[in-house]
């Protein structure tokens, strides 16, 4: 995973999202970023990560994911994440700006 990616992602992530009005795929953020899809869905996964999850020594050494885990786990997780997400944004489609 590239810092650079990593520093440029959230950025072009609102960027993208202002001017669509909508949540953006990773694959249309790989072509914005001209990356690689597997590298931004990667990057996008361990950057939604809180960093609480990251261990002192990791922190401190800019691990951005647990070093450990194959690429089938990062994966899960991160379709886990998005789907949670979707869900989430979906239910509070339901409520007035009040509720929220």
């Amino acid at each position: 995973m590239g810092r650079k990616l990593a520093s440029k992602l959230p950025s072009t992530v609102q960027k993208l999202r202002q001017s669509r009005g909508r949540e953006v795929s990773d694959a249309e953020l790989a072509s914005a970023l001209e990356a690689p899809l597997e590298e931004v869905a990667s990057v996008r996964l361990a950057l939604s990560m809180p960093a609480l999850m990251l261990d002192d020594e990791s922190a401190r050494a800019g691990a951005l994911v647990d070093p450990g885990a194959s690429p089938e786990e990062l994966a899960a997780s991160y379709e886990r994440q998005r789907r949670i997400e979707q869900e989430v944004a979906n239910a509070l489609g339901f409520l007035s700006s009040r509720e929220r």
